[in-house]
């Protein structure tokens, strides 16, 4: 089974709930996706936290990639996560 990571570079900007940094980046690479501490041209996904800034989120725009939230990112890794049910829209707190 192939992930939706496969193939892909990913950034990430502000703090995630489920994840550190290092998780995350050991997660894409085991999916055959690339991690990436900035947006360049080569990025293709930001994968955007709690308490962001606005920088790599235009810069992910201007260069063609896509901005998910940490729930969709779980989701496209087909990991357990803890804020949202899947296939649902609305948040459970």
């Amino acid at each position: 089974m192939t992930s939706g990571v496969s193939h892909q570079v990913i950034a990430v900007t502000g703090e995630l709930e489920n994840m550190t940094r290092q998780q995350v980046a050991e997660r894409i690479k085991q999916a055959g996706g690339v991690f990436s501490n900035r947006v360049t041209k080569h990025t293709t996904l930001l994968v955007k936290g709690g308490r962001s800034g606005s920088h790599k989120p235009r810069q992910a725009s201007s260069v063609g990639a896509a901005v998910i939230d940490e729930v969709d990112f779980m989701e496209m890794l087909g990991a357990a996560h803890t804020r949202r049910l899947p296939g649902l829209l609305v948040e459970i707190r």
